[in-house]
């Protein structure tokens, strides 16, 4: 997976994840894990797809689920809400549509069906939008004909849905592999980098900002963005 930071969804109130208020800001950048630590946060990633659709089946773990359900669900409200559905119908579909995954995870054989699970997904996913937007009722400014109806058979395949999910999971891994690398560095650091590569500020207002020189600023960068490949690489990286 490449990592491209211009996709990301950044909430603007906020300077970086997990933002630190606090922390007495440091005058520069120094990468502050030993070689230990950084291997022991590597073996610890969360697993990948595959692995996590294992994890899933299991009711006991509650984290597996909520990671699971924070990669999809997004993109399943997105997908009704591009199709016409309104923001409390969009949500109760992807309820619907979670509570009928959840039912199905559990007896799901995922060997030898690379792919399926999420096909399934997107089946029952566009199958609600239509079951939803056919009944609404008719717009009687058209005569009769619903507007809605019209909606369903312009609806796409599943490729766009397909193509909502996987940007989605790219969204969530990279915000995952933000919230492991930003503690490995400081604050200042941390911000150097976000500021400038997600928020797409000017390097040199930003170097002025945190005090910092320009060299510094884009040293501090190099490094958090090649660490950040690193735990994106390992995140994504299928079973052996």
């Amino acid at each position: 997976m490449d990592l491209t930071f211009k996709v990301v969804d950044t909430d603007k109130r906020r300077h970086y994840p997990g933002q630190r208020r606090n922390r007495k800001v440091s005058n520069l950048p120094a990468h502050r894990v030993d070689p230990a630590k950084k291997a022991a946060t590597v073996t610890e990633l969360p697993t990948t797809r595959r692995s996590l659709l294992i994890r899933v089946r299991d009711p006991r773990d509650h984290g597996a689920w909520a990671e699971f359900e924070s990669i999809y669900r997004p993109a399943v409200y997105r997908f009704a809400r591009r199709r016409g559905l309104q923001p409390a119908d969009a949500e109760d579909l992807s309820q619907r549509v979670f509570q009928k995954t959840a039912h199905k995870v559990r007896e799901w054989d995922e060997v030898g069906k690379q792919g399926s699970f999420r096909a399934w997904i997107l089946l029952v996913t566009r199958n609600e939008v239509i079951n939803a937007l056919s009944r609404q009722r008719p717009d009687a400014a058209t005569g009769g004909t619903s507007s809605s109806q019209a909606r369903v058979n312009h609806i796409p395949d599943s490729h766009s849905l397909d193509e909502l999910l996987e940007k989605e999971y790219r969204r969530a891994t990279f915000r995952h592999a933000a919230s492991i690398v930003q503690n490995e560095f400081t604050e200042t650091s941390w911000r150097a980098f976000w500021l400038t590569t997600v928020e797409n500020q000017q390097s040199q207002t930003v170097s002025e900002s945190l005090g910092i020189s320009i060299g510094a600023l884009y040293a501090a960068r190099s490094r958090i963005m090649s660490r950040l490949r690193e735990v994106v690489t390992q995140l994504t990286k299928e079973d052996e």
